[in-house]
């Protein structure tokens, strides 16, 4: 995530509410679900072989917590979707798509000391 959000502060160049750089928002969303994805992927003991598909884990989380299925979805909707495959460049979208993937490795990075 840190990674992330360097990638946004250095090189999308924020203005006027929008990045002016679309491939480096891109880049910085999906290393930003990549890092989500981890986090996940983590919780559920997968090893780098084991293929899932994006509702495998919406699901499962589900199972476990119902809000962080829903911070999960929203993150993938807008970090994945919207930011990291259309290009969207608003400041406020990618701060909103930060809180949600925050959300769920947190709640992850609890979950896991719990256990």
């Amino acid at each position: 995530m840190a990674n992330a959000r360097i990638i946004l502060a250095e090189y999308a160049d924020e203005q006027d509410g929008c990045y002016e750089h679309p491939d480096f928002v891109k880049m910085a969303a999906r290393t930003a679900f990549k890092g989500v994805l981890i986090a996940v992927r983590a919780l559920f003991e997968l090893k780098s072989r084991e293929k899932r598909n994006i509702w495998w884990y919406e699901e499962h989380l589900e199972l476990l917590d119902k809000s962080v299925s829903v911070s999960f979805e929203t993150t993938r909707l807008l970090l994945y979707d919207a930011m990291g495959r259309r290009g969207i460049t608003s400041v406020e979208i990618a701060s909103l798509a930060f809180q949600n993937a925050d959300e769920v490795v947190q709640w992850v990075e609890n979950h896991t000391a719990d256990c």
